[in-house]
Order: structure tokens, then sequence, then C-alpha cells
């Protein structure tokens, strides 16, 4: 099922797929403050995420449907990174800093990856593994997404699309 919400957040098309899939999602800015640890160990503010089109993963390294997202979170990653988009990983339970890099080095991860503290998750309401939030410029959330699209690329070019500047336009 997709729902369209209404003025500049018509893109955010709210999927579900079986027994996950997308939930409703606030047009406005949650209060949702939270702090991690990047690979480097410096820390990290989700205020950080302002100003840009982010795509948060929530993922564990204890999750193959997480593991499996990996190459196609980093192409979208690297596709649309020039024009103001990132995917920013959240892993939750999946170890240090150290533990954890030397996890993503088989992987080919490309884009950013934070540790946070299951506090994060639960201030999301996430229910399951991986799930994906689009937040806007203004850190609003877009959309909501428990579990993995079909087309996960796909569905979140088409979202991204009409959202970030033109590939000639830039940042």
């Amino acid at each position: 099922m997709r729902r369209r919400l209404g003025g500049a957040l018509a893109l955010a098309a709210l999927l579900s797929a079986g027994a996950m899939g997308a939930q409703e999602a606030p047009a406005t800015k949650p209060e949702r403050t939270f702090e991690g640890v990047r690979l480097n160990g410096s820390p990290f503010e989700s205020s950080e995420l302002d100003g840009g089109i982010v795509l948060l993963d929530f993922w564990g390294s204890w999750c193959p449907p997480c593991i499996k997202a990996f190459p196609k979170l980093s192409r979208l990653h690297d596709d649309y990174a020039e024009r103001g988009f990132q995917v920013v990983g959240l892993a939750v339970k999946s170890g240090t800093a150290e533990e954890v890099a030397a996890f993503l080095e088989s992987h080919g991860v490309t884009y950013p990856i934070v540790l946070v503290d299951t506090q994060v998750p639960d201030l999301f309401g996430v229910q399951a593994y991986p799930t994906y939030f689009l937040l806007g410029e203004s850190g609003q959330i877009l959309e909501a997404f428990h579990g993995i699209p079909t087309d996960l690329y796909e569905h979140y070019s088409a979202l991204l699309e009409p959202l970030l500047p033109a590939a000639s336009e830039g940042r």
C-alpha cells in the first residue's frame, strides 16, 4: 500500500511488505536527537545530519538481511552523494568500533557508519532490522520502512530524484 503525504513531501511513499513494511511517519521534525561513535572513534551527533537528505540504515552485524542490503545502499550513497544525499548506517549491538570496522572491510560499505546504543532505535520505534528512515533537509521523517524493499535501490532512487538538485546543479 502506498500513501502520499501532502505538499513538498508528496514523494514520501509509504510501503508495506508482508509483516514488515512502511509505517506512517510524521511530517514535522521529530525530537529525536542522539549521539554515537564513528568507526574512527570520534563522536557523532544527530545534528550533523541537518541540511541534506539522509537515509538512516538501522542494522546489525548479526542480521543477514542487513548485510545483504550493503551493496545497494553503497551504490545509492555513491550515486547521489554529489547531489546532497548520504546514507548513514547506525550499527546496533554489533561490537566495538574496531570490530565493526573489521567486519565491514569485506563488505565494501562506502557510506559512514555510526555505532549507537539500543536507546537510539527505541527513539525511532525500530521493531525490525533493517529499518530505514528517509530524512528531509530539516530532519523531518519523509519515510520509514521496516525490512528491505524488494527494489531497494530503485525505490529510494525514485524518491530522491525529485528531492535533490539536478546532477549538473550539484550542491
